[in-house]
């Protein structure tokens, strides 16, 4: 191994094991028999970071690859960055409300916010 392999070793050993725990976490939820809305709040919240864990994987090697021109690690880095930190203040909010109100239709309170954070994340990152 040259230094800069030494120097990347440890991200791409994280992101490999973050992508074992996300997978495991997708099994999961498709063995499951009755899906709950907190597991596909921690569903939503996995399938970010296993892009952001691929993506780390892909740039540490193959830190060229363009698509369109554009290189693919710096928009999937940033929309995972953006949709991460925003789908925790929703998952806080969502729980927030599931606790004060038990009358809100909670699944449809959650396509909301999904399609809400994800299109905010997406302007972020295309801006």
């Amino acid at each position: 191994m040259s230094d800069p392999d030494l120097h990347i070793f440890p991200y791409t050993i994280t992101a490999s094991i973050s992508c074992c725990a996300c997978f495991w976490v997708f099994y999961r939820y498709l063995t499951q028999i009755k899906k709950t809305i907190g597991f596909s709040l921690i569903l939503v919240l996995a399938i970010s970071d296993f892009l952001y864990a691929i993506n780390v994987i892909l740039n540490n090697f193959f830190p060229t690859l363009k698509i369109f021109g554009i290189y693919v690690y710096i928009p999937v880095f940033f929309f995972s960055i953006f949709f991460s930190i925003m789908w925790c203040s929703a998952i806080s909010l969502l729980v927030y409300k599931s606790l004060v109100n038990n009358s809100h239709d909670m699944t449809k309170l959650f396509v909301k916010t999904l399609i809400t954070v994800f299109s905010i994340s997406l302007f972020f990152t295309v801006m």
